[in-house]
């Protein structure tokens, strides 16, 4: 299987059946990988259909290969997730996770307007022929996606509008990072305050998430951030300071001149 020789993992199987060991889950796996690694999409998926005509349910990952494999195909691509996302569901397959696999397969090869459709794909997700749920590396290397592009701001919109109630509890600081480190590399010290601010108005709903932004101001901090202006910020958005936050906010206050009595 690490050779990639597909044809030899198949004959290894009928081997086994005709030797009366009936080939496991791990054993069809074991080919599709085989046949990942030639680059064979046709054999990786008559795999996983003859792992089926043997009543042997192909593992999950078996679907995720051949899911990377087909939306990178030249004979599938972006356009065959519907198709795919339809086929897998058919056979009782987990499509929220195979989405979001086949989502960041995308956006990891993607650059220019092929992001767009991905964005567009991600749109469909609530009204498309297949439902699907976005997680969080799903929705993460989305953001990072558009910030190595130089859109923030993209990016902010579609936390602020496009996430649903469900979708929105799966931020963390980790979601938000992305959009003020992305301008703070460039130098636009401004920028990255604005993007802080749009993150600040995103969670405001969720008081006990705001514990977690802390590492965001010290990230501006460092990048020169003016400490008086971000800590009136945090007190605003009733960010919860850290140790470190707070020896900070100490150092920076002048010492008390001393009694002359």
């Amino acid at each position: 299987a690490l050779e990639g020789r597909g044809d030899d993992a198949v004959v290894c199987l009928e081997e086994m059946r005709v030797a009366g060991i009936l080939p496991g889950p791990k054993a069809y796996h074991a080919a599709v990988h085989a046949y990942s690694k030639g680059g064979d999409l046709v054999g990786a998926v008559n795999v996983v259909r003859k792992a089926f005509e043997m009543m042997v349910p192909a593992p999950l990952e078996s679907t995720l290969v051949v899911t990377r494999m087909a939306v990178l195909s030249e004979e599938a691509g972006f356009g065959e997730f519907d198709n795919l996302l339809g086929a897998w569901k058919w056979l009782g397959y987990d499509t929220d996770k195979i989405a979001n696999e086949a989502i960041v397969t995308m956006l990891r090869a993607a650059s220019g307007e092929r992001v767009d459709e991905v964005l567009g794909l991600f749109g469909d997700r609530k009204d498309g022929s297949i439902q699907w749920k976005v997680n969080e590396n799903g929705l993460l290397v989305l953001l990072q996606s558009l910030c190595e592009q130089r859109r923030e701001r993209r990016a902010a919109e579609l936390l602020q509008f496009e996430l649903g109630k469900e979708e929105l509890g799966l931020l963390g600081e980790l979601h938000f990072e992305p959009l003020i480190r992305a301008s703070l590399d460039r130098g636009e010290l401004g920028e990255g305050v604005y993007q802080l601010k749009v993150c600040l108005l995103i969670a405001s709903p969720y008081l006990d998430f705001k514990k977690g932004l802390i590492g965001l101001f010290h990230t501006v901090l460092e990048a020169g951030g003016d400490l008086g202006e971000l800590d009136r910020l945090r007190d605003q958005h009733c960010v919860v300071a850290d140790q470190k936050w707070q020896e900070l906010l100490e150092g920076s206050c002048p010492e008390p001149e001393p009694s002359l009595l």
